[in-house]
């Protein structure tokens, strides 16, 4: 693996050759799952977490790297089938369209280093294992020998009847899925409203199964798990020094191997061309013509009032600004705001109209970003950072004028 945690992490000296039993693994599931809270049950935990090691690593360096685990060049079962649930719809999930959803993994670990993204992925990992009950099995056997003494033929079950010291919905639902038991539905709504025996009793293989193993269970639901994470982070718009982030990868050849050339295609979602969404297949670009402008990103405050050089306000006179201030900056009422002006309400609020009309005819004329319409200077302000306050100056002032009188 080409990345590897600090020597300061809890995991650096883990080995990854490791190799452990499926039954050791199981048994420390089981030994986890029947301890109460206290420093044995963490050390059963790490211990555990210490057994899906190298699991955990190669899911970081798909996240680092943007690269799909290959060996003896075939794609990784486990990672192809995490890979899938990243795969636009109606795309076939072969080894390309793997590889590019693989790229994507990065977007929801923006600036994380190795050991984050570990600790993240290890989080995950804890959170599956606390989920798992040893006694699934024993339980599925015993809801199916109470539906036998309680249950007739026809009659609807919805397990509150069967008398049981844990709620059985999950292993009813179990049993449909295997067909022991058919769904019955609200002829109106189709909502589920209980079960009815099928193909009843089930298999002896089902009622005698042994303990479901841990790593079977981690294996099943951690992709899951992990795709809620990714999906929820993706979906998150944060912005990092006062720009809206769009991330970008440079293509670089890789060794070819066969016809086929691994190395990093790149994102170039700068360029309106990468795939933020590989599901959906949208993409992003920023346009930056604005930034070159000369705006004024000061504050709304007194020095903005004497003197400014923004061309949408730079035609204001200090009263008219003041007036900005009082409104947006202050929160004063237009009671407060004639008094501390020496003029009348309704001459103030006149005043603040034509100040909009002002805004309005200085934004037609800023050169407008595309998909916005005129007066596109409201984007550059949201992206450079202005405070709210000159935002909301822009707002009203596309709206229609204030009616006169009235002194809120």
């Amino acid at each position: 693996m080409r990345f590897s945690l600090s020597n300061d992490h809890y995991a650096a000296a883990w080995p990854l050759e490791e190799n452990y039993k499926l039954e050791d693994i199981t048994q420390l599931g089981v030994r986890y799952a029947s301890l109460e809270e206290g420093p044995e049950k963490q050390d059963v935990l790490l211990a555990i977490v210490r057994c899906f090691h190298a699991y955990l690593m190669k899911y970081t360096e798909m996240v680092q790297r943007g690269h799909i685990p290959i060996y003896k060049n075939r794609v990784n079962p486990d990672s192809a089938n995490f890979l899938r649930r990243f795969v636009r719809r109606g795309d076939e999930p072969n080894r390309e369209n793997l590889r590019a959803a693989c790229k994507t993994l990065h977007l929801a670990f923006e600036q994380l280093s190795a050991d984050e993204v570990y600790n993240i992925l290890a989080s995950i990992l804890i959170r599956v294992i606390n989920a798992y009950d040893p006694e699934y099995t024993a339980k599925i056997r015993l809801v199916a020998e109470a539906i036998d003494r309680r249950a007739a033929v026809d009659e609807v079950i919805t397990g509150d009847e069967l008398g049981l010291a844990f709620d059985p919905q999950r292993f009813l639902r179990w049993l449909a899925r295997n067909g022991n038991l058919e769904l019955v539905r609200d002829p109106r709504k189709g909502k589920i409203i209980g079960f009815r025996k099928a193909a009843w009793p089930p298999s002896a293989c089902v009622l005698g199964a042994a303990p479901i193993g841990l790593a079977y269970h981690v294996q099943k639901w951690f992709g899951s798990c992990l795709q809620t994470y990714i999906t929820t982070q993706m979906k998150k718009v944060e912005v990092r020094g006062e720009m809206l982030p769009l991330s970008h990868r440079k293509a670089h050849a890789g060794p070819r191997i066969g016809e086929e050339v691994h190395g990093d295609q790149g994102l170039p979602c700068a360029s309106g061309e990468g795939i933020l969404n590989p599901r959906s297949g949208r993409s992003y670009r920023s346009d930056v013509a604005l930034w070159q402008g000369q705006f004024d990103v000061s504050k709304l405050d007194l020095r903005w009032v004497d003197e400014s050089s923004d061309p949408l306000f730079a035609g204001l006179s200090p009263y008219e600004r003041r007036i900005l201030y009082l409104r947006f900056a202050g929160g004063r009422t237009w009671k407060i705001i004639a008094k501390l002006c020496r003029k009348g309400i309704k001459t103030v609020q006149g005043d603040y109209r034509a100040i909009l009309d002002k805004i309005r005819s200085a934004g037609r004329d800023c050169a407008p970003v595309s998909g916005t319409g005129s007066g596109g200077c409201m984007i550059e302000i949201v992206a450079r950072g202005m405070g709210l306050t000159l935002l909301q100056i822009l707002i009203q002032a596309r709206r229609a004028p204030v009616s006169g009188g009235g002194t809120a």
